[in-house]
This record gives C-alpha cells, structure tokens and sequence, in this order.
C-alpha cells in the first residue's frame, strides 16, 4: 500500500532538497505529482523554494523543422538523417 505524504512531509522535502527530482525520490511521487502539489501549495501562500530550471541541451530548431519537412514530403516518410545530426 503507498503512503501519501502529509502536508509537513512535502514541505520538509521541498525545503531541505536541491531539485525536484530528490524530492519525488525522497516521497515516492512522480516529478510531476511534486510540481503539482508545489504548485498549490504556493498558490495558497506556501512559500516554498525556487529551483533553478535543469539544464536542456541546445536544440537546432530549424534543423527539426527541416528534418519534419523532408518527412512529410518522403512518399514513405523516411528521411535521410543529415550527417553529423544529434537526437
């Protein structure tokens, strides 16, 4: 059976975590169930800790939008991967 966190739970963990993700370890939550309930807490007037955004990788918009635009253009919808393209 899972236990769900009280509400001074979730606060300790919040407030004593460094990201999201310890946080969704430490109580057996998905990410997104913590952000949620964050969320709420918050909007209540919890003031809980801001955490700096993770990281995303560089992305080449232009070089997806062309790569989509060749796939819809292929008559099976394969295209040719340019070289040197990351995921």
């Amino acid at each position: 059976m899972r236990t769900i966190a009280t509400q001074r739970q979730f606060i300790e963990a919040w407030q004593t975590s460094s990201t999201v993700a310890d946080v969704a370890r430490k109580l057996k939550m998905k990410r997104a169930q913590v952000r949620v309930r964050a969320s709420r807490y918050r909007k209540h007037g919890v003031p809980l800790k801001e955490y700096v955004p993770a990281e995303l990788p560089w992305v080449d918009w232009e070089e997806l939008a062309q790569f989509a635009a060749q796939l819809l253009a292929a008559p099976n919808g394969a295209a040719k991967e340019p070289s040197g393209a990351g995921t």
